[in-house]
């Protein structure tokens, strides 16, 4: 997705769980526009009832997943409000024990494409490369789902993996009056967020993971309205 290739070859299992973007060839859509959410689950509450969830995996096991499906929703009054009807979220707890895990984001990849997922937000990453990672990310594109990640939290080094790969949308937090981050392919607000925690209460958060929730916000918003067919022909913006 991006221009010039950066070096591959680097490394840390880093925080916030990033969102994956897949580049390819799609039929047109059909239905409600459909994320996977590859994080630390989510805990549903009152604030969350009007819209589509579905849970599978352990309960959640931080708040980190709430958060970002609270954001990837527009439950807190960013992005677009997206209730049941405009669109749907599966979560995934890729992080049982508190950290996500490889083996499980790699479940959880084949996991979107068996549900014929629109999109994956992956809001976390990390800084070594994983072959069976980038396999698993070009085989979600190959079936036409786009993988939105988070590029991480350190704006002057190049993206986390997954956000590195080619076929992987790079998310990063925009810095106001600041130059983009390293290697991205989008920018998102990241700063001062209202997002839900685990028992329902709102507040004000920062990081890469949470502007790739605001990307796949805006994505499955376009979808919703028609204006893309497909994830994939989202466009890149720098």
């Amino acid at each position: 997705m991006r221009g010039p290739t950066l070096t591959r070859r680097q490394a840390i299992l880093a925080g916030g769980l990033a969102a994956l973007s897949l580049a390819g060839c799609a039929a047109p859509r059909e239905g409600t526009p459909h994320v996977v959410m590859l994080d630390s689950g989510v805990t549903l509450h009152p604030a969350l009832d009007a819209f589509a969830i579905t849970r599978e995996g352990p309960a959640a096991s931080t708040p980190h997943g709430t958060q970002v499906a609270s954001l990837i929703l527009g439950a807190t009054g960013v992005g677009r409000r997206l209730d049941a009807g405009r669109a749907r979220l599966t979560s995934i707890n890729i992080a049982e024990d508190g950290a996500p895990s490889i083996d499980a984001l790699l479940r959880g990849l084949d996991r979107a494409a068996t549900l014929k997922a629109d999109l994956v937000n992956i809001s976390s990453g990390v800084r070594h490369p994983v072959e069976t990672l980038e396999e698993a990310v070009d085989a979600a594109r190959a079936r036409g789902v786009l993988v939105v990640a988070s590029a991480g939290n350190a704006p002057f080094l190049a993206p986390d993996f997954p956000a590195r790969y080619e076929s992987v949308l790079a998310v990063g937090s925009e810095a106001p009056g600041g130059a983009p981050p390293v290697g991205v392919d989008v920018t998102e607000r990241g700063t001062d967020l209202p997002v839900l925690g685990l028992d329902g209460t709102v507040t004000n958060q920062s990081g890469a993971s949470l502007a790739t929730a605001l990307a796949s916000n805006r994505i499955l918003g376009l979808l919703a309205d028609g204006a893309i067919d497909s994830a994939l022909d989202y466009p890149v913006r720098r």
